[in-house]
């Protein structure tokens, strides 16, 4: 009896560890979240009217910008709060969850056409490009570490007699 156990305890604390996986899912999309959020104050306060009513006259100066925010300042500081971890929200941001963010933070859909992404994507790739990149972290964080937890051996002796 002690040792099913002590295989018991051992069988939930692999799933408790794989289960506690789930916080950097969660915790990359509340920091791209954050910063979609200051993306909309930054590009509503300081270009205004013009950004509301399209990018396509305001490209060159709110260029700028976005290159500095989310080449510079989003890598840097992503880099500092989530250390080797950082891959989970880049990978998030760069498969289009900021962009499909700062849209839902407006309350409007997200644009038919995408010109300040690389290859103009429509809303309907870009949409498929970010529920596959989140679909990848979640295997990468939760399932594959969860069967390479359970496919190791058992110490001697915890064996469950038949």
């Amino acid at each position: 009896m002690r040792l099913v156990r002590e295989a018991t305890r051992e069988r939930l604390r692999v799933l408790w560890k794989a289960a506690t996986s789930p916080r950097l899912v969660f915790h990359s999309l509340g920091w791209i979240l954050v910063f979609a959020g200051a993306d909309v104050l930054i590009v509503q306060g300081v270009f205004g009217e013009a950004a509301r009513n399209g990018y396509g006259r305001i490209w060159s100066t709110i260029g700028a910008y976005h290159l500095a925010m989310f080449y510079l300042v989003f890598p840097v500081t992503t880099l500092a709060a989530f250390r080797w971890k950082a891959w989970a929200p880049i990978l998030l941001s760069i498969a289009g969850w900021e962009d499909i963010f700062y849209f839902w933070l407006q309350g409007r859909a997200v644009d038919a056409s995408l010109p300040w992404l690389v290859l103009h994507p429509t809303a309907p790739l870009l949409y498929a490009h970010a529920i596959a990149a989140l679909a990848f972290v979640i295997v990468v964080t939760i399932v594959i570490p969860f069967y390479r937890q359970s496919a190791k051996p058992s110490p001697p002796g915890s064996q469950i007699p038949e």
